[in-house]
């Protein structure tokens, strides 16, 4: 199994084999109770535009979603898990975009990627048995970052531990979270005057392995799914 880790729009549009499309903070942490409250579907969206244009097309369905972290005006919920976790979605299609993480998924080549999955802590364990259980020849793993192609340290340690639990090693955790605390990319969690970014969100966003599914991007329908073994 030949692994590679790659970093933004330029990875997503180059990466082969089963494809990990990474935004710790925090798309697809959200995306991940979405599907846990059994919404009927997600459907990503690469923009604003693309996110009310499908609106349009399932007028019952909910926007959620996020630019520069803050919530797009017109829709119903923002990026936060702590905003949506408590939520029963039966049945209900949920549109979803952010900054980097929906954008990566809306770049991926069909025509490269074998199979395309996203990334959280959130699942990290159940995504590197379910890699393991394919066993590929290719995997790409694609870290999102931040705005401006600048580097998050949260998606490039997720990568590095998915590629560890694939190689055979284990993952300290705590340590992982630590190092994730002590970077500059958790202040806006801390910060009491940035309400779009509360802190429990933070901590819900590394509560590792708190979900035993994973989430496919199917790349026909444009849908996120939980994953068949």
């Amino acid at each position: 199994m030949q692994i590679s880790i790659t970093k933004n729009i330029d990875g997503a549009r180059n990466a082969e084999g089963i494809v990990v499309i990474i935004d710790v903070f925090r798309a697809f942490s959200t995306a991940y109770y979405l599907l846990a409250n059994n919404a009927k579907q997600v459907m990503p969206v690469n923009g604003d535009d693309a996110a009310f244009a499908m609106k349009e097309s399932y007028p019952d369905s909910i926007l959620i979603g996020e630019t520069r972290g803050k919530k797009v005006e017109g829709f119903d919920y923002g990026n936060s898990p702590l905003e949506i976790k408590d939520l029963a979605f039966y049945d209900k299609t949920l549109i979803l975009k952010s900054t980097r993480g929906t954008t990566g998924l809306g770049n991926v080549d069909s025509e490269k990627a074998d199979e395309v999955l996203v990334g959280a802590f959130l699942g990290i364990e159940a995504i590197a048995n379910y890699i393991k259980h394919r066993n590929p020849e290719k995997v790409t793993l694609v870290c999102m970052g931040n705005s401006g192609d600048e580097d998050a340290l949260e998606d490039n340690l997720f990568a590095e531990s998915l590629q560890d639990l694939l190689q055979g090693k284990s993952i300290n955790y705590q340590t992982t979270y630590d190092k994730i605390r002590s970077d500059r990319t958790a202040e806006r969690f801390f910060d009491p005057t940035l309400t779009h970014s509360p802190q429990e969100d933070f901590n819900l966003c590394l509560e590792f392995n708190k979900f035993d599914f994973v989430m496919k991007y199917n790349l026909k329908t444009g849908v996120l799914e939980k994953a068949q073994y």
